[in-house]
């Protein structure tokens, strides 16, 4: 039996009350009410209602739970953005993660000019042009094509006009398995990439392909803005 009778007598509402919290009490409440109207002969099966009804409001808030982490790509410990050295499109240059515009910072980053309009997505999704979310896109590039970085990124110059969005533009040149390994991920260099990483290195949490809402709102609330 779930209940001991004796010791569970539920004498009025407010002491049913006591047995639950937050939102379950809606519905315990509901299934006591019905209760009341019943022959108390039946209270061991209200009482089997009041615990399925239990079961049922958890596992609806794991369920929640699990959604909200959907979108996260699983990641090994430590998880870390390796500290590397690049320029922008505007030939300034910057060494990541510690020169990174904010504490918390969003970085899109993919291995193959492919990927471009997948970072896009997130750019046009979140309105970055025009938001006060701090970003970087970080084309991470295998370190052989060194050798053709002038050709590369006037490339991508050509393709970016507006100074400031230039200016958020990184391009790292690196062993781009390690560069995977070092951030807890498997490499995929198909894959685009959008992570929340602090000025210490730290993964807080990554997501993987196109801008959908759902992964917007989990790496906004890693950025402390939702």
């Amino acid at each position: 039996m779930l209940f001991d009778l004796e010791d569970t007598p539920f004498e009025n509402l407010t002491s049913f009350r006591s047995m639950c919290v937050d939102s379950d009490c809606a519905v315990f409440e509901y299934v006591y009410q019905q209760a009341m109207g019943q022959n108390m002969k039946k209270l061991p099966f209200v009482l089997s209602s009041i615990a399925l009804a239990f079961l049922l409001t958890t596992a609806v808030a794991d369920a929640q739970t699990k959604e909200l982490n959907t979108g996260l790509v699983r990641l090994s410990s430590p998880s870390v953005f390796p500290t590397l050295t690049g320029e922008n499109l505007n030939d300034k240059e910057f060494t990541l993660p510690q020169d990174l515009p904010a504490e918390r910072t969003l970085v899109m980053f993919a291995f193959e000019h492919a990927q471009q309009p997948t970072l896009n997505s997130w750019s046009k999704g979140l309105d970055l042009a025009n938001s006060h979310i701090p970003w970087v896109e970080v084309p991470v590039i295998s370190t052989p094509y060194v050798i053709g970085s002038f050709m590369i990124e006037s490339g991508m110059r050509k393709g970016i006009t507006d100074p400031k969005v230039r200016e958020r533009v990184i391009t790292l040149y690196t062993d781009t398995e390690d560069f995977s390994e070092s951030m807890g991920f498997e490499f995929d260099e198909h894959g685009a990439y959008v992570a929340v990483v602090d000025r210490t290195g730290q993964n807080l949490g990554t997501v993987k392909g196109p801008y959908d809402q759902s992964k917007a709102k989990i790496l906004l609330r890693l950025l402390g803005l939702r």
